[in-house]
């Protein structure tokens, strides 16, 4: 009979730590690529024009009307929109702005995205992941 409880408590802990949390998103049926230039001047602000496609990954084709996450390596940069969401072609433009006070020569520094997919607020996005657009100065 002294089994019985520790046997529930095992089972229960096992079924709640099953369930994914904001730590482990649920992985994105949508890839998202990027593209773009900067200017190169340490002498000013650097202005990064980086436009993202979002493609469905078991199609291939783009998806429409879907906001992508980003995430920067300078936290004192902006972006423009911070908040973008594609087009009809499936692509969203920024600008990202690191400041002449942030640049460091030699130093590279990222931007990482991801898009949601139906139904979710969140993803995961990488500085370190290969498809994060760069910069270096």
């Amino acid at each position: 009979m002294r089994r019985f409880p520790l046997l529930l408590t095992g089972a229960l802990l096992a079924a709640c730590g099953s369930n994914p949390t904001t730590n482990n998103p649920p992985p994105s049926p949508y890839a998202v690529s990027a593209t773009g230039t900067c200017t190169n001047n340490l002498t000013q602000d650097r202005l990064c024009t980086v436009t993202l496609k979002v493609t469905d990954k078991t199609t291939g084709d783009t998806v429409t009307s879907q906001r992508i996450i980003l995430q920067v390596s300078v936290p004192n940069s902006t972006l423009n929109p911070n908040q973008p969401i594609t087009g009809t072609n499936g692509r969203a433009t920024v600008v990202w702005t690191i400041f002449k006070a942030d640049q460091v020569p030699g130093h590279t520094e990222a931007m990482a995205f991801c898009a949601p997919g139906p139904g979710q607020s969140f993803c995961r996005t990488s500085l370190s992941d290969p498809s994060s657009f760069t910069t270096t100065f």
